[in-house]
């Protein structure tokens, strides 16, 4: 999941970020958010931010196609499906609950 305000480096983050999906074989999850409240959801200062598994693994920066790849990558070893696929347990239990 990309996270960004709609400009122009979130949008390229989210391209790069499709072209590294497509490679790995799940293109088709990746999703785009520039819902403020949900971005928020996530305690992200700086866009763009790529969230893998319920996880901020990137922020304030436009990854290359190559480095978002070595991230999704990295973050399917040894489980053999995509990365976006996130569990509703995981979902409840990454996001911060401290308020």
């Amino acid at each position: 999941m990309v996270l960004g305000s709609g400009c122009s480096f979130c949008h390229r983050l989210y391209e790069n970020v499709k072209a590294a999906a497509e490679k790995l074989g799940c293109a088709g999850q990746v999703e785009y958010v520039t819902d403020m409240a949900r971005v928020a959801s996530y305690n992200v200062m700086r866009m763009p931010a790529l969230v893998v598994r319920g996880a901020v693994v990137s922020s304030g920066k436009v990854l290359k196609a190559e480095e978002a790849e070595e991230l999704l990558r990295r973050s399917t070893e040894g489980r053999g499906y995509c990365p976006f696929t996130v569990s509703r347990y995981q979902r409840r239990t990454t996001r911060n609950t401290t308020r």
